[in-house]
């Protein structure tokens, strides 16, 4: 149980990409007084977590009411995890100068866009979860725990972006957001190949 408890965290983590958001999240933050950072950085944490968590008990009844396989999803998923993983490894210019993808963003305070969705509780993320909550739904409570325990990690690593980017340098980060890309391609793969079989096998 505990292993799987371990796994389900660091595939989160992982989707979550905090160390990749790094350069994101200083962007977006740039003109915000430092010792606001961290409230914004918790609060914003705390919304992308209350979100997955929405659709980890919800995830059942969506698939139900729009008529979606497990294996659908699964293959879907493992799809959206692998595009991901290759934007992790081979990002566009923009993402490596640390832009946000989105173009101009509304002056002053980020509130939920684009810190909490998408760059922290994004597609991927939302999937995994829901994938989670069809996967075993008598282990409900140990995902719900996956989840906090993963978000936690992400604030602990977001509160100290500055430290890190200091440290590490662009380099350091560039070169943890391609071994996590890669641990992800694997892990979409392994969703990838689970999806087919239970087609196979139905």
């Amino acid at each position: 149980m505990w292993e799987e408890f371990l796994s389900t965290t660091l595939v989160l983590f992982f989707v979550m990409d905090p160390i990749g958001n790094i350069p994101l999240f200083l962007n977006v933050l740039e003109k915000i007084p430092i010792e606001k950072r961290k409230w914004i950085i918790t609060r914003e944490i705390t919304f992308a977590m209350l979100i997955l968590i929405l659709f980890l008990y919800t995830g059942d009844a969506i698939l139900k009411y729009l008529s979606i396989s497990q294996f659908s999803l699964k293959i879907s998923g493992s799809i959206l995890l692998f595009l991901i993983s290759m934007r992790m490894i081979f990002p566009p210019p923009s993402h490596q100068h640390g832009a946000t993808l989105f173009g101009d963003l509304p002056e002053g305070e980020p509130f939920l866009f684009p810190l909490a969705i998408p760059f922290l509780a994004g597609p991927s993320a939302i999937i995994t979860v829901i994938v989670l909550s069809n996967q075993d739904p008598s282990k409900i409570h140990l995902w719900l725990l996956a989840i906090i325990v993963s978000c936690i990690l992400s604030l602990f690593i977001l509160l100290s972006s500055n430290l890190i980017a200091k440290f590490a340098g662009k380099k350091g980060i560039f070169a943890t957001e391609k071994l996590m890309g890669m641990i992800l391609i694997a892990i979409s793969t392994e969703m990838f190949l689970k999806g087919i079989k239970e087609f196979l096998n139905q």
